[in-house]
């Protein structure tokens, strides 16, 4: 069975109207600007959890690996955000970054159910 290259990939407008369409759906709009704006509330979180760990409770991780990074930060919540999980020994959780983490988890699966 032959398939030509053309059925495979959208022409330019037929990408944009189905764009057009999509942004004019009011849920799927809603879930977009909640997705991001999770990513980024997170992001925020992540990365105040390693500040609070090493600087107020004073607890220091092993290998010292952790650095206050906002883009560490961002980077791994827009992982566990789009559910792509983490590669190798990739570790940027804190102590109460895990809690966070559960947090992060749990509050994407009331999104998916109540949108």
């Amino acid at each position: 069975m032959v398939v030509h290259l053309a059925k495979l990939f959208m022409t330019p407008s037929q990408f944009k109207n189905m764009i057009r369409k999509g942004l004019s759906d009011k849920r799927t709009t809603t879930f977009f600007i909640l997705q991001i704006g999770m990513c980024l509330l997170f992001a925020c979180l992540y990365y105040l959890s390693v500040i609070f760990d090493e600087r107020i409770l004073l607890i220091k991780t092993p290998g010292n690996d952790l650095q206050a990074s906002f883009f560490e930060a961002l980077y791994f919540s827009l992982i566990t955000q789009t559910t792509v999980g983490y590669s190798g020994g990739y570790n940027y959780l804190s102590n109460s970054g895990r809690i966070i983490n559960c947090l992060h988890l749990f509050s994407m699966l009331a999104v998916f159910v109540l949108i």
